[in-house]
């Protein structure tokens, strides 16, 4: 079976080690604080939380979680909430209604299984002030610690401020609870967690990890991937998968994983060959995502980012026939803005590697 994992569940033998951000992120978490993971799509920071989950559990520490994508309503949120903390505290459904939702079980309802539980609030009002419950009084009744993972934390929005406001309450109400929140869409995170308008402003500390694989770590994973499966791969091969995915998480494993495919023996050039392949089935794509950049310089400074050159100096606006250090201002923000280019360490790139090298092309 194919040892690297594209689009598929987590699996800890697929997980690239980040031990150092591993240890820093628990840190925060031990120390009471919620925490903000910010980084942007595919670049592996829900692999990385499920693997913070694994290791929560050597630490006896409880967790669930809430996925805010599929998440649609307050309504919604409210069922799937207490169904998540019944199953992590091991109750039955019901039992656990009964024990800190008593008030208001009456507007819930229960499959026959026990399994599923859906609100149906009588009013408005009993929607906020069951929302505030859930969030609070099994804390109340419960010593048990547990960490709250919240997935796509920008489709919060949806859920208006109130929500915000009454998620904020219950924050500094508990303590014996921490979140953590990911986040994908930079510009909606820090609207939310950064910006003094908003009531979950500064409720959380902001881990950025829009951070590229360790070199040797990665290195080692794909070699022994190839090994356990009898699949044999030269150290030029290697090279060149760790070239073309830049050590992004998510092509790493989407190279290899086309790699491993190709053939049992894999050298430098099958590499070139699969990336290849790869590029063309999504040229249609590329060229489309230039097209609608509706600029006429956009092309120009992605040139310039994948050739290591960017700059707003007269020599780079001459070279690259730009008119202004504006005019790459204003480009630079709408790419930031459609996560075509992300800024590490205070240099961009180009997001995804493959269209990288297929801008370097034309």
């Amino acid at each position: 079976m194919n040892p690297f994992y594209v689009g598929r569940e987590f699996k800890r033998d697929a997980f690239i080690d980040r031990e150092e951000e591993t240890k820093e992120v628990l840190k925060i978490i031990k120390s009471s604080n919620n925490v903000v993971l910010y980084a942007p799509r595919r670049f592996g920071k829900t692999w990385f939380a499920k693997n913070l989950e694994e290791v929560l559990k050597t630490e006896k520490i409880n967790s669930m979680w809430i996925d805010m994508f599929s998440t649609v309503t307050v309504k919604q949120f409210i069922s799937r909430f207490n169904q998540e903390v019944s199953l992590t505290l091991k109750m039955n459904l019901l039992d656990y209604m009964k024990k800190y939702l008593s008030d208001h079980i009456a507007s819930f309802s229960i499959n026959i299984a026990g399994t599923n539980l859906e609100f149906k609030p009588s009013s408005e009002e009993e929607i906020w002030e069951v929302l505030f419950k859930t969030l609070t009084a099994f804390q109340s009744k419960s010593n048990e610690k547990i960490v709250i993972f919240i997935d796509e934390v920008q489709e919060m929005v949806k859920m208006g401020e109130k929500f915000e406001g009454i998620l904020r309450t219950a924050i500094q109400h508990q303590s014996n609870v921490n979140y953590v929140f990911l986040g994908s869409r930079k510009s909606v995170v820090e609207e939310i967690f950064f910006q003094k308008a908003h009531p979950l402003f500064k409720s959380a500390i902001k881990y950025d990890l829009s951070r590229y694989l360790p070199e040797i770590e990665t290195r080692n994973f794909i070699i022994k991937s190839f090994e356990k499966t009898n699949k044999k791969i030269s150290s030029s091969a290697v090279d060149s998968i760790i070239t073309f995915s830049k050590f992004h998480p998510f092509y790493v494993q989407l190279i290899s994983s086309q790699v491993w495919d190709y053939k049992d023996k894999i050298e430098s050039k099958d590499v070139e060959s699969c990336v290849s392949n790869l590029i063309s089935q999504n040229e249609y794509f590329f060229q489309n995502l230039i097209e609608n950049m509706n600029s006429k310089y956009a092309l120009s400074i992605l040139k310039m980012i994948s050739s290591g050159e960017f700059s707003y100096s007269a020599d780079n606006l001459i070279k690259w026939e730009i008119r202004s250090p504006a005019s790459i201002a204003k480009v630079i923000k709408n790419l930031e803005e459609k996560e075509i280019i992300i800024k590490v360490d205070g240099k961009y790139f180009i997001e995804d590697p493959l269209f990288e090298t297929f801008v370097k092309k034309i």
